[in-house]
């Protein structure tokens, strides 16, 4: 005699899990692979690395292009502003502004880069948001360079 096998309700649930789960899986892959970019965008981005010595601020130059960790390229530094270094020092009547004098300066780095745009952020490689107040490293043929975003623009024309 044959006994038939009745699936359990419990079964069921689990079939109908693994299902849903396929399928988030599925759109999400979906969503990321394609993304709404608007093509490649020049932008001018604008980083800033304090407080370095005179000799690792002769390292830049303007023109010189800059790479990823992985050797991408990133951009090109189109203008360097070199200032004299602000110093902070907080202490129990407030903070204490000054400068470092000529022993370090304050580097701001104007540079080209291209990417895509998708849903407002600018993607430097396409995959990675650029994001304002993030330090990011960067290399030139001879210096590494770990600087803060300040701010990103697209370039018109």
């Amino acid at each position: 005699m044959r006994v038939k096998k009745r699936i359990h309700p419990l079964d069921l649930c689990v079939i109908l899990l693994i299902i849903l789960c396929l399928l988030g899986l599925f759109l999400r892959w979906k969503d990321l692979s394609a993304r709404d970019t608007d093509g490649a965008v020049r932008y001018e981005i604008v980083m800033e690395m304090p407080g370095v010595g005179w000799e690792t601020a002769a390292c830049y130059d303007p023109g010189e292009t800059l790479y990823t960790e992985v050797g991408e390229v990133f951009g090109s530094i189109r203008r360097i502003e070199r200032q004299p270094a602000k110093i902070r020092v907080p202490s129990e009547h407030g903070t204490i502004f000054g400068d470092w004098g000529e022993e370090k300066v304050d580097l701001r780095f104007y540079v080209d880069a291209e990417g895509a745009e998708s849903n407002g952020r600018f993607l430097w490689d396409g995959r990675h948001a650029l994001l304002c107040g993030e330090r990011y490293t960067l290399y030139t043929k001879h210096a590494r360079l770990v600087g803060t975003v300040l701010h990103f623009e697209p370039q018109i024309g």
